[in-house]
């Protein structure tokens, strides 16, 4: 697994937010343009536009709060977020912001961006179907990705499925063992794997039901993680009222 080439700085929490103080517009053309580490947003953009993607197959880049404490990070788009230019826009992303307003996580507040950049796709019958991502394209994107995270500078990074978790926390990570565990990731930041949207989508019944009650409680822990950290960081900086 490729290594970040730098450790990602600490920041100062928000308190009761996963915005800081001076969040910017969910947008990436409305970002700052700052310079973290010798990168920029507008040199991370211009870089993953080289790097190319099929006519009609992206890029698609990461939506949200540039300067969120809590990141998901998915494995590749589909065909609706390849068509639309935004991550976890269909049917995946329809559950996934149901199981964040579960949390009572608000997307717009979080960064949602994937691995890969492109949508994955093989032939089939004459169309083109989504495909899980090969390592060698992982490994192609993941420094960008590396560099989207040192600009952002989350607190807690969320992988939704193996792909991610593999990619950010461990190449032998194995959901039915790991899920659920905060793990610190080659930067320091803690980083959780759990099961992606679209295969709870091809789950049914109770197992369905199981199945996202866990990444429920994974988000749920999230806040937890969040809340824990703005108590502390009070705590050292005197902002909780004691002398």
């Amino acid at each position: 697994m490729t290594e970040l080439r730098e450790r990602i700085p600490p920041v100062a929490l928000a308190h009761d937010t996963l915005l800081d103080d001076h969040a910017a517009e969910p947008s990436l053309d409305s970002r700052d343009p700052e310079t973290v580490h010798g990168q920029s947003w507008v040199d991370l953009r211009q870089q993953t536009v080289a790097l190319g993607c099929a006519p009609g197959l992206g890029p698609v880049f990461g939506t949200g709060n540039p300067r969120a404490r809590l990141v998901l990070v998915g494995e590749a788009p589909g065909e609706t977020e390849a068509r639309e230019g935004r991550p976890f826009v269909g049917a995946a992303g329809k559950l996934l912001d149901r199981m964040l307003n579960s949390a009572d996580l608000v997307r717009d507040h979080l960064w949602v961006t994937n691995v890969v950049k492109c949508r994955p796709v093989r032939e089939e019958g004459g169309r083109q179907r989504n495909r899980a991502p090969t390592i060698r394209e992982v490994r192609q994107w993941l420094p960008l990705l590396e560099a989207e995270l040192l600009l952002i500078d989350p607190r807690l990074i969320i992988c939704l499925g193996a792909v991610a978790a593999r990619a950010l926390i461990d190449p032998d990570f194995l959901l039915n063992k790991d899920r659920g565990r905060w793990i610190p990731n080659s930067s320091g930041v803690l980083t959780l794997g759990t099961y992606h949207p679209a295969y709870l989508l091809r789950l049914e019944g109770g197992a369905q039901a199981q199945a996202i009650a866990a990444v429920e409680a994974d988000f749920r822990s999230a806040c937890d993680q969040l809340d824990t950290m703005a108590e502390d960081e009070a705590e050292k900086t005197g902002t909780n009222g004691e002398a």
